[in-house]
């Protein structure tokens, strides 16, 4: 059987059950290497971090943010271990997809 290829097709038609959650904080890492010295991956996480929300008159407000201290802690939304070629891929993917939406937008968009 060596050498036979199949074609598939890739069906998404279950990604309507999974909910949709907002990401905006993004954070990888280098897997560690094999015996061969070669990474076993990259190490992608996906998360979120809302604005804090603080109310009450100013001195109130800065008491508020005093009290929370200086870090915020990333709602984590998904990890990911993707290999250099699914990393390519993801690069060409999301790459696509910002062309296409500054093409859409005209200029108006995020990162412009």
């Amino acid at each position: 059987m060596a050498g036979v290829q199949v074609t598939l097709r890739v069906d998404w038609d279950r990604a309507e059950d999974v909910p949709t959650v907002p990401a905006n904080q993004f954070m990888t890492a280098i897997g560690l290497p094999d015996a061969d010295g070669v990474p076993d991956g990259v190490h992608l996480i996906v998360g979120h971090l809302g604005p804090p929300l603080f109310a009450g008159t100013p001195e109130e407000i800065l008491a508020q943010a005093q009290d929370k201290g200086s870090a915020a802690t990333v709602e984590v939304q998904g990890r990911f271990v993707l290999t250099r070629g699914r990393l390519a891929e993801l690069i060409n993917v999301l790459t696509k997809a910002a062309e296409q939406y500054d093409s859409i937008a005209g200029g108006k968009g995020e990162g412009q």
